[in-house]
């Protein structure tokens, strides 16, 4: 995937999962979810925080922080939801996540979508 430089977005869909046909109002309804903006993100901003974690204090015991990009979230994801599918993981099984709240959980999360 290419990886453009960083850029805001000026531009926003309607709330939720509904668009509106423009000259009518009749609305549109359609299937999205957080995932699937995950890739157009990490194009977008590449380098930017997606996730952020504590990772522990450091010796004067101030929080230390940990984090992936969008770019390293899209990445890590793609790849477990690969290894997934190679283990029958596919669209419509049913799975529980049980992993502590860390970067891994959101990695599997969006692998999971």
């Amino acid at each position: 995937m290419s990886r453009g430089s960083a850029a805001s977005i000026t531009d926003r869909a309607p709330s939720g999962d509904e668009s509106v046909d423009a000259g009518s109002t009749q609305r549109v309804q359609t299937t999205s979810n957080i995932a699937s903006h995950l890739p157009a993100m990490a194009g977008l901003q590449p380098d930017r925080p997606a996730v952020v974690a504590p990772a522990g204090r450091d010796a004067q015991g101030r929080a230390l922080w940990k984090h992936l990009s969008f770019a390293q979230l899209d990445l890590a994801s793609d790849r477990l939801a690969r290894g997934l599918e190679g283990i029958g993981v596919v669209r419509g099984t049913r799975v529980v996540l049980m992993v502590k709240p860390s970067l891994d959980f959101f990695s599997l999360t969006f692998a999971l979508f």
